[in-house]
């Protein structure tokens, strides 16, 4: 082993000083009951996905060693349906979505193998040497699922009215030169006037809870093709570089959306060390829809 001295390898530190931090009391909205906007959560449902992957691997593995996973949502999509005529609220909804499983696999190949004479005591054996290798995966899937919204928990929906044209009456029509016709009773012509009402409804946000990922193999093959040149040289009779395997996907999400909603404000936090203030009654005010 060569006692090399390193040339561009090297190290360096220092301590950091400490720096004063101080709390600050946070300031708060007015004593009452203010109307907020904030997410509310609508629905948290688990999905069970069944995907089947093929995987062939760069080169032959003799041995899996690890499998880093990762689940990423391309997209995620809510569209609210059982609508009910008496509530007017949408009951459920479809969920659209659509990802992969990224899977980090680590092996180990077979470089060279030898069988060993025993010696001494000792019986013969076999040794297995290579390098550690790696395929990044991306297993696609995609699927629909029907929800339910939590009881008493409905999205608030918006719609675009029909368009709503104004008739302007007229005694007498006037022409492009201003001259008036009075034998002409009923609408101007000339004139165009209408009004639209869009609505926009907040989206649907959509957040992970936790994955749950359970696979298995379910059969690993050695596909070399003719010609090659692993095919043509000595390769190791265990190794294979394709993997079918099976993986049921257990996803907890929930589904949100910004929603005004009234709460309770006392209108102060304690300082600490501070005695709290007796609550006083507050008078609702009336809502007017």
């Amino acid at each position: 082993m060569s006692n090399t001295e390193c040339t561009n390898a090297k190290v360096e530190s220092k301590t950091l000083c400490e720096c004063p931090c101080y709390p600050v009391h946070p300031h708060v909205i007015h004593r009452g009951h203010p109307v907020v906007k904030i997410p509310v959560v609508l629905s948290e449902c688990e999905l069970l996905i069944d995907v089947e992957g093929c995987i062939y691997l760069e080169h032959p593995a003799y041995e899996i060693k690890r499998i880093k996973k990762e689940l990423i949502l391309t997209q995620a999509k809510l569209i609210p349906t059982n609508y009910c005529p008496i509530l007017r609220k949408y009951k459920g909804g479809r969920l659209y979505l659509k990802g992969y499983i990224k899977k980090n696999i680590e092996y180990a190949t077979v470089e060279c193998s030898k069988s060993t004479d025993g010696f001494c005591c000792m019986k013969e054996g076999k040794v297995v040497a290579g390098d550690i290798k790696h395929t990044t995966a991306y297993v696609g899937f995609n699927c629909s699922a029907g929800i339910h919204f939590i009881p008493g928990v409905y999205p608030i929906v918006k719609y675009r009215q029909p368009t709503r044209e104004i008739e302007i009456f007229r005694n007498c029509q006037y022409n492009c030169f201003g001259k008036c016709y009075p034998q002409y009773i009923g609408s101007d012509l000339c004139q165009y006037s209408a009004q639209d009402h869009i609505g926009y409804t907040e989206g649907f946000d959509i957040e992970l809870e936790n994955v749950d990922i359970t696979e298995i193999d379910i059969e690993k093959h050695c596909c070399i093709p003719e010609g090659s040149e692993e095919a043509n040289g000595n390769f190791h009779p265990h190794t294979f570089n394709k993997l079918i395997e099976k993986i049921a996907l257990n996803i907890k999400l929930k589904i949100l959306q910004k929603q005004q909603v009234r709460i309770h404000s006392l209108g102060y936090l304690p300082v600490p060390g501070e005695e709290p203030v007796a609550e006083e009654p507050v008078a609702e005010e009336p809502v007017t829809e």
